[in-house]
């Protein structure tokens, strides 16, 4: 099946949009000093290099033969560009978006 470019950007609003419910809903559940501090992070994230949109912190819970732990990577809300999971920080995951051109941008 292709899609055309009108069915992809649908599909890319609707998942950008599920995503915003689930992180306003994580939200809800923070305290005070941790939505500051997630406030900061967001803020220390620098605009995609592609597009200009805002980045986001993405991870998971991954499990396998070692054990189990949380990957960090951040993504772009607006192309989706990423530096995906595989951060075992998401101050690694941030200082690795932040990188332009392998140097640390200013």
């Amino acid at each position: 099946m292709i899609l055309d470019k009108e069915q992809i950007d649908e599909g890319k609003k609707y998942a950008a949009e599920l995503e915003r419910k689930k992180t306003e809903r994580a939200r809800s559940r923070l305290t005070i000093e941790e939505a500051e501090a997630e406030a900061y992070f967001i803020e220390s994230l620098l605009p995609c290099p592609c597009c200009g949109g805002r980045g986001e912190m993405d991870n998971i819970h991954v499990s396998g033969n070692l054990g189990h732990k949380w990957t960090f990577g951040i993504v772009c809300t607006k192309c989706a560009l990423g530096h995906f999971l595989g951060y075992d920080t998401a101050e690694a995951a941030r200082d690795a978006w932040n990188l332009r051109g392998g140097k640390k941008a200013s």
